[in-house]
């Protein structure tokens, strides 16, 4: 069986991160695959090199991104492919679109990696999605949430929609016994996705109380994106406004990011449209407590008091309050959250479950 896998990019972000393991896993397993990128960055490249997976990247150099269409297509009447597997909604958008176009006409299976909010959704969007949806033949969420959400909507769905959870890759992520820094930590390209804000806001309020809580930011910083330019510009001009500067440190991505896992107190994620964000999973399955909005998927990942600490979306009183109760934990305590936490990654996001789902899929 030939699979043909469609992304943005290769760059460090969470849905690169599970379509290359995907596609690995299954060259593993004897599949051919071939992967297609349209942006230049290549963070998980290594991850195709290291299985043989041939990628091809075709330059975007249009707003709609023609040429990327067409290669795609040229691809597809080239090669004897049976299933397209696209992760991100123009990627999704540009392979049912190709498949339409091809000779062939391989079936399609497309993937919703965050919350899609229909209050937000322009109607060229929604149209996009929904031509999406229709001609696709299968579908897939890292979250319940976002399936209930579709299918609420467009019961029609039901039947081709399903859950997939994110794995974990075990040979990367694992627990080290190492002193842990007295210090919060947060994952993530710098941007209003991540709600970057609210944290500050929660520790400010905690500082106000004399309670002193440091925070690492690992992540990328984006200035050719003006929204996340004006994020980060935002958040830069609050942390110096609280005088937070001491208690902030910002660190570029990093593909050792177990290391960092292992290293801090817990793990925060203020986000409220991820289902399951990567972050999450990877930091419990290194025994790292998370700290969480309690929104999406979310409650049914963390176990408020036992794997970390739930707060209510967009609060950030309440925000201080979970990272209050985190500090207030005994060592017995503690260490019971950092064991609970690695059983309970085990049960979620284990990577033989993962491609066993995704392959009967295909079959």
């Amino acid at each position: 069986m030939t699979l043909l896998f469609i992304i943005d990019n290769l760059g460090s972000g969470g849905a690169q991160n599970q379509i290359t393991i995907l596609a690995r896993e299954l060259a593993k397993k004897k599949y051919k695959i071939i992967f297609i990128t349209y942006y230049p960055q290549d963070f998980f490249k290594s991850r195709l090199e290291h299985e043989l997976i041939n990628h091809i990247y075709i330059p975007k150099k249009s707003k709609f991104g023609i040429e990327v269409i067409k290669g795609i297509k040229n691809i597809i009447n080239k090669n004897s492919i049976n299933f397209i597997i696209s992760f991100l909604d123009t990627p999704n958008f540009y392979a049912t679109l190709a498949s339409k176009l091809s000779k062939s006409k391989p079936q399609v299976l497309v993937s919703y990696r965050s919350k899609t909010d229909f209050n937000k959704l322009s109607k060229l969007s929604l149209i996009r999605k929904k031509w999406v949806n229709k001609h696709a033949t299968l579908i897939t969420a890292n979250s319940h949430h976002e399936r209930a959400r579709w299918i609420n909507r467009y019961s029609s769905l039901k039947n081709k929609f399903s859950t997939i959870y994110n794995c974990v890759d075990n040979d990367q992520f694992y627990p080290v016994k190492i002193e842990r820094k007295n210090t919060l930590l947060v994952v993530g390209s710098v941007g209003p996705a991540k709600n970057g804000l609210l944290v500050i806001e929660a520790i400010n309020i905690l500082k106000e109380k004399n309670i002193i809580v440091n925070i690492c930011w690992i992540g990328q910083k984006v200035f050719k994106i003006d929204s996340r330019k004006n994020y980060l510009d935002q958040m830069e001009s609050r942390i110096i406004k609280y005088h937070l500067s001491r208690q902030w440190t910002w660190l570029p991505p990093t593909k050792n990011i177990n290391n960092y896992y292992s290293q801090y107190k817990a793990l925060i994620l203020a986000s409220d449209i991820e289902g399951l964000p990567n972050v999450v999973c990877e930091a419990m399955t290194c025994g790292l407590p998370v700290i969480i909005s309690a929104t999406l998927d979310h409650p049914r990942i963390v176990k408020d008091k036992t794997t970390g600490f739930l707060f209510k979306n967009n609060d950030a009183d309440s925000l201080a309050k979970a990272i209050k109760a985190l500090i207030a934990l005994d060592k017995d305590e503690y260490n019971n959250m950092i064991k609970d936490s690695i059983l309970r990654s085990k049960s979620l996001f284990s990577i033989d479950s993962f491609i066993d789902k995704y392959e009967k899929l295909i079959a």
